[in-house]
């Protein structure tokens, strides 16, 4: 688990119930060159 995925998921316990949370994940996303 990255940082950014531990800090992600300390937000969401901070935020609780009050809001609902998702988390992207772009790492399946293939990279797109436009040249």
């Amino acid at each position: 688990m990255t940082i950014t995925d531990q800090l992600a998921e300390e937000a969401k316990a901070l935020i609780g119930d009050r809001a609902e949370v998702k988390f992207l994940n772009y790492a399946d996303v293939p990279f797109f060159n436009q040249d």
